[in-house]
């Protein structure tokens, strides 16, 4: 069974399973950042919905079988934030704000992106993964693993801030 042939499996049973479900409760790994919730709490965040709800919430499908919606007003402020000071479309920029909208930061620490995670580590949504990087790929000229760079380098970034917290918090419990 191929890449593809899964994805339309998976978009089935999102569809099946997901449609009569209003809100969608967030669930790890598929959800949004506390930047990008909307300003009104009854929408359902940036992710995988069914058709129906995306529809009544008038939400932009990521590509096109993904089953991955995002809101206008999202996707607009991440192809506005992709540009490079030349004028031409960044994929990794591109791709670090759209993990902004997709995964929230706890959910990024001690994560990978990879198929076969080190030891430790748990695997981000692959299909969500995959979506982001064809979603970079097909709007900008950057190569694929310049933007696994960046996605590794949003990763990174997390757990050395979380890294940083804990021992801020461990100085200040010994300080005490």
């Amino acid at each position: 069974m191929g890449w593809i042939d899964l994805q339309l499996t998976y978009t089935n049973a999102v569809d099946k399973n997901l449609a009569p479900m209003t809100p969608l409760p967030t669930c790890p790994h598929n959800s949004s950042s506390n930047d990008s919730i909307a300003s009104n709490s009854d929408r359902p965040l940036a992710g995988f919905l069914s058709k129906d709800i995306a529809d009544k919430y008038s939400m932009k499908e990521l590509l096109p079988g993904s089953s991955i919606y995002i809101y206008d007003e999202q996707l607009h402020g991440v192809r506005k934030k992709a540009y490079d000071k030349k004028g031409k479309i960044d994929g990794r920029r591109m791709a670090r704000q759209l993990m902004n909208i997709f995964f929230k930061r706890h959910e990024l620490i001690n994560c990978s992106i990879s198929s076969s995670p080190a030891a430790g580590k748990t695997q981000l949504n692959p299909v969500l993964v995959n979506s982001i990087i064809s979603y970079c790929q097909v709007n900008s000229t950057t190569l694929k693993s310049a933007i696994k760079d960046a996605m590794w380098s949003k990763i990174t970034s997390a757990n050395a801030k979380f890294a940083k917290k804990m021992k801020i918090q461990q100085i200040q419990q010994i300080q005490r």
